[in-house]
Order: C-alpha cells, then sequence, then structure tokens
C-alpha cells in the first residue's frame, strides 16, 4: 500500500507532469534541427517514451485506487482518469500495433504492400532473402548477424544514419606510379564565386577528374608541356563501343561518303556532319563560318538490329549531354577533339601542366584577352585572365593516391544511411565493407556470393490496390493543383470482396481497420502519372475516441456537477 501510495501521490504526478514538459520542449527544439525522423526515432517512437507514459498512467491509476472505497464526490474525478487511462491505452496500442506506410501507384497499376519508415538490411544468399530492420532490431539480434553456413557469418559492425564518403587525395611513396594532381582555390568578387576542387590525372573513382568546366570556361589538367603536338592536328571523331576495344577514329576534315562501319560491331555511323562553329537556329545546328571556333558533330548510330540513335558532340562542351540525359542504349563512348581555335575563341581555358622532366608546374591562360602563363608555385595566388578571377594553388603532387573513406557528416552536409558489415570466417581475419542503399556489396562465400543491400521497410497488407484513373484539376492560369483525386479498386482475395472508390483530398477509403488517403501525386511526361497513398492502420483510434469523450464528461462533472465532485 505504501508503494500505490507513492506512486500514486501528487507529488509523484507533479514530476512526471513538469518532466514531460521538459522533454517535449527538447524534442520540439531538436525536431526544428534535424526534422521529423530524427524526433520520432530518439523521443516519440522510442522505447523509454513508452515506458514514461506508462509511467503517467499508472501514476492516474494508483491515485483513483487511493480514493477507494469511492464516493459519490467522487465520480467526476474517477470519470476524468478513466478517460485520460483509455485515451493513454489507445495511444499506446496504435503505437505498438498500428501501421503507417505510403504506396506508389501509376495508373493501373496493382500492388499490396507498403513503404514504411526506415531502412533494413536484406542479405541475398543461396537462393534465399533474409532481412533486418535497422531501427526495430535489438542490439544483440544486430550483434548476432546472419549464419550464412557452419563456418561463416556475416557480422554487423556499425550503422551510421549521417554517413557520408569522403575522398582523400594524399601523396603517394617515392615507388608509387607518377599521377599529378594540383588542388586550386579559384575565386572572383565581381562574380562571388569561389570554389576549391581537385585536378587530378588519374583518378579511379572518377575518370574525368582532369577536367571542370565553369560555363564557357574550362580548368583541366594536361599531361604534356604547353607548346607540346596536340593530340590532333585536326578535328578528329573517335566513337568507341563499350566494352569493346574496337575504336573508330574520323578525320573530319577528310569525311568518308556513305556509312562508316564501327570495326566488326557491326554498328555503323551514317549521316555524318562537322560544323566547325556551330549554332542552334531553329532547333537545328549550323555553322556560321569556316574558323574553328566552336567545332561540333551530328551523325547517326545504327547497329545491326536497326535500333538508331543521333549523338551530337562539342568539343569545347564535353559534359554537353548527346543523347539529351539518356544513357546510350548502344553503349557507344563519344569523344570529339580539336586542335586549339584562333584568338578570338568564345572559350576561356586554364591549363597546368606537371614537371614532365622539368622542376617546376607551370599554367597557361586563354582568353579573348589573349594568352597569359608561367610557373606556379604551392601557396601561391595566380590571376586567371578572366575579368577579376584569380587562383591559389593549394597543393601540387607528382604522385598521388587516391582512396575512400565513410565519415560521419558535418553539420553542413546531410548524411545517409550505412552499415559496415563484414564477413567472419574460421581460422581468417574478417573484411569488412560499407552497404549504402544505393550501392550494394557482394560477398564471396563458401556457397556462392552473397549480396547485402539496403532497402526501405515494407509490409503486405491484406488486400491488393489497382489505380484504374489520377485526375488534377489547377487554379485557373497556373499549374498549381486546387484538387486532385483518384479512382481506385481494391480487391481483398480472401472475402472475395472489390470495391471501387474515388479517393480525394479529405475523403479516404476505409477497409478493415485500414485508412487510405491521397497524399500526393507525382506527374512525369515520360513516365505518366501517379498517386501516392497514405495506408494507415490506427487499431486504438476507438478507445481513443471513447475515452476523449469520457474525459469530456469528467470534466463536466468536476467543473459544473458539484454534488458528484469535491474540492
Amino acid at each position: 500500500m505504501s508503494i500505490i501510495r507513492i506512486v500514486g501521490s501528487l507529488y509523484f504526478a507533479v514530476f512526471l507532469i513538469a518532466t514531460l514538459a521538459v522533454v517535449l520542449t527538447i524534442s520540439t527544439t531538436l525536431e526544428s534541427f534535424y526534422g521529423t525522423p530524427f524526433a520520432q526515432k530518439y523521443f516519440y517512437q522510442s522505447a523509454w517514451f513508452d515506458v514514461f507514459l506508462a509511467m503517467v498512467g499508472v501514476n492516474l491509476f494508483c491515485s483513483t485506487l487511493l480514493r477507494l472505497p469511492f464516493k459519490r464526490q467522487h465520480t467526476g474525478f474517477v470519470v476524468t482518469h478513466i478517460g485520460i487511462l483509455m485515451v493513454l491505452a489507445g495511444s499506446l496500442l496504435s503505437r505498438l500495433l498500428g501501421i503507417d506506410g505510403n504506396m506508389l501507384l501509376v495508373e493501373g497499376q496493382t500492388k499490396n504492400e507498403i513503404v514504411l519508415a526506415g531502412d533494413r538490411l536484406t542479405v541475398h544468399h543461396g537462393g534465399r532473402a533474409a532481412w533486418l530492420d535497422l531501427g526495430a532490431a535489438s542490439p544483440a539480434r544486430l550483434r548476432r548477424g546472419f549464419d550464412l553456413s557452419d563456418t561463416e557469418r556475416l557480422s554487423i559492425d556499425k550503422i551510421w544514419t549521417d554517413a557520408v564518403v569522403v575522398t582523400d587525395i594524399l601523396p603517394g611513396a617515392g615507388d608509387s606510379p607518377a599521377n599529378p594532381a594540383i588542388e586550386l582555390a579559384l575565386s572572383s568578387e565581381a562574380m562571388a564565386f569561389k570554389n576549391t576542387f581537385w585536378l587530378i590525372e588519374k583518378n579511379p573513382l572518377e575518370p574525368s577528374s582532369d577536367r571542370i568546366s565553369l560555363g564557357p570556361a574550362v580548368v583541366q589538367l594536361k599531361k604534356k608541356k604547353a607548346g607540346a603536338k596536340d593530340r590532333d592536328a585536326v578535328p578528329t571523331l573517335r566513337v568507341k563501343e563499350t566494352g569493346s576495344s574496337e575504336e573508330l577514329a574520323i578525320d573530319l576534315t577528310r569525311i568518308p561518303p556513305g556509312d562508316i562501319p564501327l570495326g566488326k560491331t557491326g554498328i555503323v555511323i551514317s549521316n555524318l556532319l562537322y560544323y566547325p562553329d556551330a549554332r542552334v537556329s531553329d532547333n537545328r545546328l549550323v555553322s556560321i563560318s569556316e574558323k574553328p571556333l566552336n567545332p561540333a558533330v551530328s551523325f547517326d548510330a545504327v547497329d545491326p538490329k536497326g535500333r538508331r540513335e543521333n549523338h551530337k558532340k562539342f568539343a569545347l562542351f564535353p559534359e554537353f549531354e548527346s543523347l539529351h540525359g539518356k544513357n546510350s542504349a548502344l553503349g557507344l563512348t563519344v569523344e570529339l577533339s580539336a586542335p586549339a581555335g584562333e584568338s578570338g575563341t568564345r572559350q576561356a581555358s586554364l591549363n597546368f601542366f606537371p614537371p614532365d622532366g622539368g622542376r617546376t608546374w607551370s599554367y597557361e591562360s586563354l582568353s579573348s584577352r589573349g594568352k597569359t602563363g608561367g610557373g606556379i608555385e604551392a601557396g601561391k595566388t595566380y590571376p586567371a585572365g578572366w575579368v577579376d578571377f584569380s587562383f591559389r594553388v593549394e597543393k601540387l603532387l607528382e604522385r598521388a593516391v587516391v582512396t575512400q573513406r565513410v565519415a560521419h557528416a558535418k553539420e553542413t552536409e546531410k548524411g545517409r544511411t550505412a552499415v559496415e558489415v563484414s564477413l567472419v570466417k574460421k581460422g581468417s581475419a574478417p573484411a569488412a565493407d560499407w552497404v549504402f542503399e544505393e550501392n550494394p556489396v557482394s560477398l564471396h562465400t563458401e556457397n556462392g556470393h552473397a549480396v547485402v543491400e539496403i532497402t526501405p521497410r515494407t509490409a503486405p497488407v491484406p488486400f491488393k490496390l489497382n489505380l484504374k484513373d489520377f485526375r488534377k484539376v489547377d487554379y485557373p492560369g497556373t499549374r498549381s493543383a486546387a484538387s486532385y483525386e483518384s479512382d481506385v479498386a481494391l480487391f481483398d482475395p480472401a472475402e472475395k470482396i472489390t470495391i471501387e472508390k474515388t479517393i480525394r483530398m479529405n475523403q479516404p477509403l476505409d477497409y478493415k481497420g485500414y485508412r487510405i488517403f491521397q497524399s500526393s501525386f507525382i506527374q512525369d511526361p515520360d513516365g505518366g502519372e501517379a498517386s501516392v497513398f497514405t495506408v494507415a492502420k490506427n487499431p486504438g483510434i476507438t478507445l481513443i475516441y471513447v475515452g476523449s469523450c469520457v474525459l469530456f464528461l469528467g470534466v463536466l462533472l468536476v467543473f459544473y456537477v458539484r454534488p458528484l465532485s469535491s474540492k
């Protein structure tokens, strides 16, 4: 009885209420900085918060028991406490057994699975798949990992939700292969521009690391000294099929007539046109002069199956998407190189040259003003020759080594979920690797390969939902949605029931405790229209509603019916 008096005392109730106020203040503040998922993970959906709310319920229950035997004037007090307990019980029931996820449906698509918040680690091995919820699994279950065989186990070493990949460029040892690299800080006060970057001759993680385009200007690391013979003394088009050693080099000053075969690949190049000074006029390429001020090419590639691709390539802007952002279905790599244009070229360039047998680095700046250049040293600043641009040489490396590591994100960075796993074998040291959502890891085991990946959490629902049609109504004269709705068909295979309904904003579809809301939509000119539904199941909602009514009744009794209440 003494324990009930302590737990049900007013002092303990004040302590719990004050603590709850502090906790909610802290969680709300952190949510404003780190977002709702952070607050849900560490506060509202955590086990300790459930225990805290349960303590509030125990305090209310014990304080009610202390009034035994109940008298008439206790009626308002007891009814109020019963209402609060019902609301807490309903909330806890929904918290533990409720489901809240999203379902994305393209018109005509059918699904019976929703995507939940959080991630899971999935392992595919031996024709089977096993998974583990990263946010819901216990620490002991995470440490146990996955048993792949009697002698092999996949260990889960680290789980980070704020991971970033950091690239380190470090000087190599004296016997390392030559790999020139330079770190630059390019800035301009007039353009409010400041950027620091590396130029590396050979970067296995980024093939184009020796060149950076800045609009009409280019900064690049060249493999030869200034004034050396150009790779191509004439404009040259190079076409190569991915995975093949076949490469076609065409002198654009002597274009062969007819179709040009790409070695023995069966692919032919046709309709090849060269534009020395290219411009776009009426949605087509034209050359306004014969001077090589903006070289470009256009051609068709046709494979033996009749598939055709049209490619357009600019020498001064190699990053321009030849196929407007689409990958080559024929697997072609296209390169257009041309000798330097006249001094009146519209492209500015800043070229850096490693020693190449000499003792110093050098640079060369080309712009409409002419050519400037000279030797450079680390720690010094030089004019770039464009407006008020200047560059500072931060580091000069002749044998650069490029490595990557996983680290925690800084305050200005946005991290992502990553899991470090290792394959533990008897008698050998474990080999660790990091798994990201977009970067699965393949591990070689005694029974074949095991693929480890991070995938969204999913949950099945006892029905199939089909999107028949989606409609959006815009505000007059705008593309902003005034309303949107979806015609759906719900089929329950167990009950053999089919329900057709139009789901609108604030007009959900209810079935077997599930509520389906129209939450968003996607309109893609290429992919069509799609609806995003929120599918929620709240098993404690009835208890919450009834408890709220009982609580309201108890408040009325406490304040307005004196015979049924006491001071």
